[in-house]
């Protein structure tokens, strides 16, 4: 399904505390009223249990609706520094995309930037393919 925000499939979900748009957002394991809860995604590691899902297509504050894209391709993910085209990717400590190294779970790819050069910085909204989830 197609949205205004994105090309994928979109669910909604209750926010336990705030969510900036374009940021990745995770499960956290629990529903309300058949509606996943999820939150800001704070760490890419495996090991962690943070389930990363998708990019979240609005800001919001704990107990707001938003709608969280999981997969397709995603033109306003938030970067957190310089990626390269192709890279895998995961998220940071601020729920920005960030390249995915061992140990990580992947939540997609990373296709361009929207610099002249393809390429991404700190805080540039950028475009990736979601749904491609495995652990590094």
């Amino acid at each position: 399904m197609a949205s205004i925000h994105g090309q994928g499939n979109v669910i909604t979900a209750k926010l336990t505390a705030a969510v900036t748009r374009g940021r990745i957002v995770r499960t956290s394991g629990a529903f309300s009223g058949g509606i996943p809860v999820v939150l800001q995604s704070t760490d890419p590691l495996t090991a962690t249990g943070h389930n990363n899902i998708g990019v979240a297509l609005s800001s919001g504050v704990a107990g707001d609706l938003i709608d969280v894209q999981i997969d397709g391709i995603c033109s306003f993910a938030i970067a957190a520094g310089s990626l390269t085209p192709g890279a895998l990717v995961t998220t940071e400590a601020a729920g920005k995309v960030a390249a995915a190294i061992a140990g990580d779970t992947t939540v997609g790819r990373f296709i361009s930037g929207k610099d002249a050069d393809g390429s991404s910085n700190n805080n540039e909204e950028c475009i990736i393919h979601l749904g491609i989830s495995r652990a590094l």
